[in-house]
């Protein structure tokens, strides 16, 4: 007797509902199989190794790459620190050179340096030595001139712009022009008046003092700002 189609129908949902079953009590040997793979301990053991393996690398690649990223940045830091020196050691030439500069003018207005002697005779040597150290005070004023204005702009970008470094160099040449403008004065009265009767180191000592005063106060700028620095940079590096 011939199935209806209706009766195979019937037939097919009732082994689908038995496959269903065998699925959900695990009896389906394909499954059953998959189960005892995925449970067994080396299966396991590979994907604690692989999963191990990949979060491992991970770890260690952050780790380098934070590595290089601070050694970078510590070398960074050293070129900083040598242009924050190199700027800083170019403002000592300029105010020592300035200072040279006034203790040889002052030598100037001495009687001993005097071109005519008592008997009104003119010392040719005298002379010359004179005219040399004119001539370098031009070529000193000439150099100052253009470098304290440079340094004033370098003190300030090395120095972050912080903690008035470059205010305070500004002052250490505005003391060191009014050191300059004494010495020149006392020269031309020299000249005009005769050899001073006051010792070189007695002239211009308020003069002195003050940029004395003016380069104590851009010491300890230059001070607060290295450590002002440092927690720029530390700060910079704390997150790599």
């Amino acid at each position: 007797m011939p199935i209806t189609s209706q009766q195979q129908e019937l037939l097919q949902h009732e082994e689908f509902i038995a496959a269903v079953e065998r699925i959900r009590a695990g009896k389906n040997p394909a499954h059953s199989k998959l189960l005892e793979i995925l449970n067994s301990s080396a299966v396991k053991t590979l994907v604690t190794v692989v999963i191990g393996g990949l979060f491992g690398n991970i770890i260690v690649s952050a780790y380098q790459d934070r590595q290089k990223q601070n050694a970078v940045a510590q070398e960074q830091y050293q070129l900083f620190l040598q242009k924050q020196r190199d700027v800083v050691d170019r403002a000592v030439e300029l105010v020592g050179a300035g200072q040279h500069d006034v203790e040889s003018l002052l030598a100037l207005t001495q009687p001993r340096y005097n071109v005519r002697n008592a008997q009104g005779k003119i010392s040719t040597e005298l002379q010359s030595w004179r005219e040399g150290i004119r001539s370098a005070h031009d070529s000193y004023l000439r150099d100052w001139h253009t470098g304290s204005l440079k340094n004033a702009v370098l003190l300030d970008y090395y120095f972050l712009g912080g903690k008035g470094v470059a205010q305070k160099w500004r002052e250490v040449a505005s003391s060191l022009d009014d050191l300059e403008a004494c010495a020149e004065e006392q020269v031309d009265a020299s000249n005009q008046h005769g050899p001073s009767n006051v010792p070189a180191n007695k002239l211009c000592t308020g003069q002195d003092s003050k940029l004395t005063q003016s380069l104590d106060q851009f010491s300890e700028s230059l001070d607060n700002a290295r450590n002002y620095a440092w927690q720029r940079f530390s700060i910079a590096t704390a997150g790599k």
